[in-house]
């Protein structure tokens, strides 16, 4: 499969990781709800703007370049910060941990993200 077969089947794919995304963090809405239903209706509303904003995302990129990753890569940190602090509320162990560094790694996502893209595109156009 030649490099442009890739990057089509690869943009064709890439909307439902963040799909799937979304639906896990309404899941996780409905567990957080059960012990706090303000941080569950919080993750549900951040959840259904998840998806929104990946279904969304290829006309989001071509009014406003590159916003819909890091809003999707914001809103992301945002859910996981939710779930650290349910995960300490509950006194469960070295868990949130995890997620802690996994909101921090989409927190820096989102800052570094056009810079990590321009990287990219400079190495690939240096590499024709």
């Amino acid at each position: 499969m030649d490099n442009n077969k890739r990057q089509v089947l690869r943009s064709r794919l890439e909307p439902f990781g963040h799909v799937l995304a979304g639906f896990l963090i309404l899941l996780k809405s409905t567990v957080v709800g059960e012990h706090h239903p303000a941080l569950g209706v919080l993750l549900f509303v951040l959840g259904v703007l998840f998806l929104v904003i990946a279904i969304f995302h290829h006309q989001l990129n071509t009014k406003f370049s590159m916003v819909a990753h890091r809003l999707l890569f914001l809103l992301e940190s945002f859910a996981l910060w939710i779930v650290v602090y349910e995960l300490i509320a509950e006194h469960k162990h070295y868990l949130q941990y995890a997620y802690s560094f996994a909101a921090l790694m989409y927190l820096l996502l989102a800052i570094l993200f056009p810079k990590l893209r321009v990287g990219k595109k400079v190495q690939t156009a240096q590499s024709h």
